[in-house]
């Protein structure tokens, strides 16, 4: 809901097109979009648990409006490597 509100407020229909629109940004300045365009699957693979106990030991996290468990957590992680978008 918040994000349709930023969206509207830039002159977007919704959240979706204002995420459609930083992604294409993203692209346009060669920032990467996904995880994998900067680290390889066995690096990613071999640092998981960590990246995922570090984030959730991190003071920001308890922040979240929706906090995720371990697993979720590991599921984000393994989005962002593969430049999905969160579906859950």
């Amino acid at each position: 809901a918040r994000m349709d509100v930023l969206a509207r407020k830039v002159g977007l229909a919704d959240s979706e097109m204002l995420i459609e629109r930083i992604i294409s940004l993203m692209q346009n300045v060669n920032i990467p979009t996904k995880l994998s365009e900067i680290i390889t699957k066995e690096d990613f693979e071999g640092s998981l648990e960590r990246l995922v106990m570090d984030a959730m030991n991190d003071a920001s996290f308890g922040m979240s409006p929706r906090i995720p468990d371990y697993e979720q957590t590991k599921r984000i992680y393994e989005y962002a490597f593969e430049g999905r978008r969160i579906d859950f």
